[in-house]
C-alpha cells in the first residue's frame, strides 16, 4: 500500500474523530460557536481532503509503496513526537518545544546545531510571548517551572 493511501486513511479516521469530539464539546452555544466549533470544522475538512487524496491514489494504477528508508524516517518522526508528548508534563511546554525542534531539525532534517538552536529559540520565544504573556494560556510548566 502506498504512503498516500495510508496517510489518507489515517486522515479520514482522525478527521471523523475530531468532528465527533467537537460535537460532543458543543458545536454551537446560544449565539455563537462553542468549544467544539473549530474541531468540527477542521475535522471535517481533514476527512474530506483525505478522502479526495484516497480517491486520487485509487485512480493511479501502480501506487508507489514505502521502502525501508521511508519507514525508518516515519518511525523516527513518531518516536520524536511520542517522546515530546511524554515529556510535556515533566519538562514543561516551552522546554519540550525547544528540545523537539532541535531534535527534529538536527536529526531528521540535517540542520547544523547552530541553525537548529536559532530556529528553536526563536520559536520558543514567540510561543512564550503569544501563549503565556499575551493569551495567558496555562501551559504545563513541568519540574523546571517554564
Amino acid at each position: 500500500m502506498s504512503g498516500d493511501r495510508i496517510a489518507s486513511l489515517v486522515g479520514i479516521l482522525m478527521g471523523i474523530y475530531w468532528a465527533v469530539m467537537g460535537f460532543i464539546y458543543g458545536f454551537w452555544k446560544d449565539f455563537g460557536p462553542g468549544s467544539g466549533f473549530i474541531p468540527v470544522v477542521f475535522g471535517l475538512l481533514t476527512a474530506v481532503l483525505s478522502l479526495i487524496l484516497l480517491i486520487q491514489t485509487l485512480r493511479v494504477e501502480k501506487g508507489e509503496s514505502l521502502d525501508r528508508q521511508e519507514l525508518r524516517v516515519i518511525g523516527k518522526i513518531m518516536a520524536t513526537v511520542a517522546a515530546a508528548l511524554i515529556s510535556l508534563n515533566i519538562l514543561g511546554t516551552i522546554f519540550t518545544l525547544i528540545i523537539l525542534i532541535i531534535a527534529w531539525l538536527r536529526f531528521l532534517e540535517r540542520y547544523t546545531w547552530f541553525s537548529a538552536a536559532k530556529v528553536s529559540a526563536g520559536t520558543a520565544i514567540i510561543a512564550y510571548l503569544v501563549f503565556v504573556l499575551w493569551l495567558r494560556v496555562p501551559l504545563p510548566t513541568g519540574v523546571l517551572g517554564f
